[in-house]
């Protein structure tokens, strides 16, 4: 979670995960003497309550009812996502060259999406594909896609799945004839440039959240003024 949000939003640290390894370094050389390491106990305690925003509270953290992770699509779960991962979330395709890891689809999903939704649910792990043409969509390889921001942070665990230019400039590339803009922040995490200005944003965060705007408007006014 800390990973995700990197970047100054609220009340949290400005940059999180610079934060996170600070403390926990000064807390593990302050407590080398006690046993145990009740500083550096104290320090991951806040940092974690930082990071799912209970931070001054004194009340145990609920656990989370999502799917276990490190299954592609966040794994089953009993809530709305645990349900498109078991239906259509747990894909085939992801990042392209990045990720090297193996699980069994019958363990890790089949069994647990039955059993959670007394088999109701029915895996599918083509149908992004299926719907939407999978990396072909980003690669803007189909003819009757338009109108569409590809937006990507350099700093976001999920970057490595993501619809990337090969530049990987601001504007890094585009086809302004089908409106297709592939954007990519190299200071920029998850959902960065959506957020609210902040004062601490990176320059080309702005730069990008002011060209998106401008593109989105020009959307608008071809459709408003359309014959």
């Amino acid at each position: 979670h800390v990973k995700l949000i990197r970047y100054p939003v609220g009340g949290r640290p400005a940059w999180p995960v610079n934060y996170t390894c600070e403390a926990l370094v000064a807390a593990a050389n302050s407590g080398k003497a006690s046993s145990p390491p009740l500083p550096l106990i104290e320090a991951a305690a806040h940092i974690t309550k930082m990071a799912m925003g209970t931070e001054g509270s004194s009340d145990c953290m609920q656990a989370l009812v999502e799917g276990p992770g490190g299954i592609p699509g966040d794994g089953p779960g009993p809530n709305s996502w645990g349900w498109q991962s078991c239906t259509e979330n747990l894909h085939q395709f992801s990042a392209r060259g990045v990720r090297n890891y193996s699980f069994s689809l019958a363990d890790s999903a089949e069994k647990p999406c039955s059993r959670i939704f007394n088999g109701r649910a029915v895996l599918n792990t083509t149908r992004l594909t299926q719907l939407y043409g999978g990396f072909k969509l980003g690669d803007g390889l189909i003819a009757n896609v338009s109108n569409i921001i590809w937006s990507n942070g350099a700093l976001d665990p999920w970057s490595g799945g993501g619809f990337i230019a090969k530049s990987k400039d601001v504007i890094s590339d585009y086809d302004e004839r089908r409106g297709l803009y592939w954007i990519f922040l190299k200071k920029g995490a998850h959902h960065l440039d959506l957020r609210g200005p902040h004062p601490d944003d990176p320059e080309e965060v702005t730069d990008a959240r002011n060209r998106e705007e401008a593109i989105i408007y020009d959307w608008i006014l071809e459709a408003a003024t359309a014959t």
